[in-house]
């Protein structure tokens, strides 16, 4: 066994040895020399196989070489087609540009005193129209007062575009900030965080994810006062604090709250609080002061907590908005809380 273990490349040295041994010992020499020139044979085979594998693998790092400096050239030969299109686009359009031009000219060759006149004219009416003082005939005069109808309804027609369009981008610009407060929380807000292992060891006044959040909120705030006047910011602001309200009040309903947690959510609502008084909007400091009433039922007493419910803050509240809260506790089921509401 101890030989076939030699041949098949396994180190059995002292085994080897004592096969050698005995076979010395038993005098046959010739199978001894016939074992000595097969372990030669493999020597050489093994040699001539680990040349065959380093020519290989050089041969391979060539072809990777050459192979990846033929991507190279692929890509330059890309560039260049690419800025080949772009340019063969900017004559394009330049050479359509012209050709829209010279039919222009084409058009009103025949008659351009008469194109300059009428455009002198229109530009005088138009002035006349934004000015406000409507005094030319064709202002005043009922045959010709199409023309005042027109421009009042182009007028009418570009000042709804105009608010549709500014309308989309303050959609937009909202939805985006919304999208990164919703980012800031999944991505800090961690389960712990409100039911942590151990109660009487959480020195945090309020999460990070909620710092997080409060510093964006102040600076979209900013942007918003030094980028717009008048009652265009109370109606962003007035949107922005609405939704910002129901983020947080939504993210809080997927917790489940120890009493630690509890008071560690009242501190970020708090906190959240504190971003809304920055928007100065009463409606908006109004929804975030009932959401941390609301936090309050995380850690009131269960003796308690029908008379917290009843208080001026959350009296008028749907009871099942409550209720929901309050499911959200830790104890909800062992200390039967459920009783309060049915």
């Amino acid at each position: 066994m101890s030989i076939l273990n030699v041949l098949y490349g396994e180190p059995q040295e002292e085994a080897l040895e004592v096969d050698l041994k005995l076979l010395i010992q038993k005098g046959d020499l010739g199978l001894l020399e016939e074992f000595v020139n097969h372990i030669q044979e493999l020597q050489i085979m093994d040699e001539r196989i680990q040349r065959k594998v380093e020519k290989l693998e050089q041969q391979c790092q060539k072809e990777a070489k050459e192979f990846a400096k033929k991507v190279q050239e692929l890509q330059k030969s890309n560039q260049v087609a690419f800025q080949h299109f772009q340019e063969l686009d900017e004559h394009i359009s330049y050479v359509a540009t012209k050709v829209c031009h010279l039919g222009d000219q084409l058009e009103g060759v025949n008659t351009p005193r008469q194109r300059a006149v009428e455009a002198q004219k229109l530009m005088k009416y138009f002035n006349e129209f934004l000015d406000g003082e409507l005094k030319s005939d064709v202002f005043t005069n009922s045959e010709k007062s199409f023309v005042k109808d027109q421009l009042e309804e182009c007028r009418k027609s570009d000042a709804e575009q105009y608010l549709k369009n500014l309308y989309d981008l303050y959609t937009r610009t909202l939805n985006c900030m919304i999208g990164q407060m919703k980012h800031i929380l999944a991505a800090e807000q961690k389960k712990t965080d409100f039911k942590p292992e151990d109660e009487n060891n959480v020195l945090v006044q309020y999460t990070n994810a909620c710092v997080k959040v409060c510093a964006y909120v102040r600076k979209q705030v900013e942007k918003i006062k030094n980028s717009m006047d008048g009652k265009n910011v109370d109606t962003v602001l007035m949107e922005l604090g609405v939704r910002f309200h129901r983020l947080i009040y939504e993210h809080l309903q997927q917790y489940s709250y120890s009493c630690m947690g509890g008071m560690l959510a009242i501190c970020d609502v708090a906190e959240y609080r504190k971003c809304a008084k920055d928007f100065k909007i009463p409606m908006v400091l109004h929804l975030f002061d009932t959401l941390h009433a609301l936090c309050n039922l995380l850690v009131v007493a269960p003796d308690n907590l029908k008379q917290v419910c009843s208080g001026e803050q959350l009296a008028n509240l749907d009871k099942n908005i409550l209720h929901s809260f309050v499911q959200l506790r830790a104890d909800y089921r062992s200390a039967r809380l459920a009783r309060h509401f049915s």
